[in-house]
């Protein structure tokens, strides 16, 4: 079963446009194999991967898929907040270099322009900006990106389902270039 951690995720990153939709194809097979079947999922799977995927197309059949699961839908405004955690648990995790994780943040931060809250994002998106002038050292960025990370996973990770390794890995698909 697809759990309501991942889907939250999941949403909130389709609806702020800040992953390749069109990964979703390589999502829906891992569902697949894990007993997720709903007439969506293998339409989704099923996606023909030459002509490119529209990411509308993608996109629309999760949604789909969510609603074919009971699933509820991520309402609109909590998106940047699940977006955030899920991003600050891939770094944590060590699945995104401090640089790509400090660009992916920073492309977040911007589509959801430039919230105060959490403030962590707000200091990975300064660091993306240190990665571009070379201000600081690699190893400080690092350090100073999971930082920010881990404040930001442990001040909200009360406010989030725990997100399972197999979980942080398909979304890691949808979001890591």
């Amino acid at each position: 079963m697809l759990d309501r951690a991942e889907s939250d995720s999941l949403q909130a990153i389709l609806v702020l446009r800040v992953g390749d939709a069109r990964r979703l194809v390589d999502i829906a097979t891992d569902l697949l194999v894990l007993d997720v079947d709903t007439p969506s999922l293998r339409r989704l799977a099923g996606l023909d991967l030459d002509p490119p995927v529209h990411p509308y197309d993608a996109r629309n059949l999760y949604f789909d898929l969510i609603d074919e699961l009971g699933l509820e839908r991520l309402p609109v405004e909590q998106a940047g907040k699940f977006a955030g955690y899920a991003h600050a648990r891939l770094i944590t995790s060590q699945m995104l270099p401090a640089r790509a994780a400090a660009r992916l943040v920073a492309h977040l931060v911007v589509s959801l322009n430039y919230p105060s809250e959490p403030w962590q994002l707000m200091d990975l998106y300064g660091l993306d900006d240190m990665c571009d002038i070379s201000y600081q050292s690699e190893d400080r960025i690092h350090r100073d990106v999971l930082d920010a990370a881990t404040s930001l996973v442990a001040e909200h990770e009360a406010d989030h389902q725990h997100l399972s390794q197999p979980s942080l890995t398909r979304i890691a698909k949808l979001v890591i270039p």
